[in-house]
């Protein structure tokens, strides 16, 4: 009886032990977030990055392997809302719905959360970001933000709505000269070499 005992206690360790390697250890996280809604993909050299309904999800083309980002493993917030790629320095831009900003350079994250603290009412929300020379070009909710690259800081914000107030922009783009703000009330042109800080130099289109 005690052979029996021994005989089935021992095998009851032992698949005890087989199930335990497939667990994480105490301290660590393991994400089970869904990645099936994809709203923007970004080619950055040898990776493919997606935007997800819960992050982003990183494709190395070389060696075909997937790797999941968000909060949980170094992203700064949740929610990201646009991206775009700075091939010149290889920085990837990120920004979220609460006006949060990561930048991604050299496999470290810095983030600038100086529109996300901002004290202000109203749709922070940063809806597409286009990149030129040094400078982002932030479309968000009440206007745009321009972020310097290099130094890691908002530069200029831009009020383009009647007499300088808010106006939300949905897509913003550049031909090197002008840059052109989508709006709810028409497309707002800018010349790169005016002061745009000046609500006066911008036209609708």
């Amino acid at each position: 009886m005690n052979k029996i005992n021994f005989i089935s206690g021992f095998f009851s360790l032992l698949v005890i032990s087989l199930f335990s390697f497939g667990q994480i250890a105490v301290g660590q996280w393991r994400d089970h977030l869904p990645y099936n809604c994809g709203s923007k993909v970004v080619v950055a050299d040898n990776d493919v990055y997606l935007i997800t309904n819960v992050g982003l999800l990183k494709y190395e083309k070389n060696s075909g392997e997937t790797e999941k980002m968000t909060k949980i493993n170094g992203l700064s917030d949740s929610g990201v809302k646009s991206m775009a790629w700075h091939d010149d320095s290889k920085t990837l831009v990120l920004g979220y719905s609460n006006g949060n900003i990561d930048i991604i350079k050299d496999n470290q994250i810095i983030n600038l959360a100086d529109i996300k603290r901002k004290a202000m009412s109203g749709d922070k929300t940063i809806y597409d970001i286009c990149l030129l020379q040094n400078n982002a070009y932030l479309a968000c909710g009440f206007g745009i933000v321009v972020i310097d690259l290099i130094k890691y800081e908002v530069k200029e914000t831009w009020f383009i709505g009647n007499n300088g107030t808010n106006v939300k922009v949905n897509s913003i783009d550049t031909d090197g000269n002008n840059i052109y703000a989508a709006t709810d009330i028409g497309v707002f042109k800018g010349n790169l070499t005016l002061p745009l800080v000046d609500f006066s130099y911008w036209e609708i289109i």
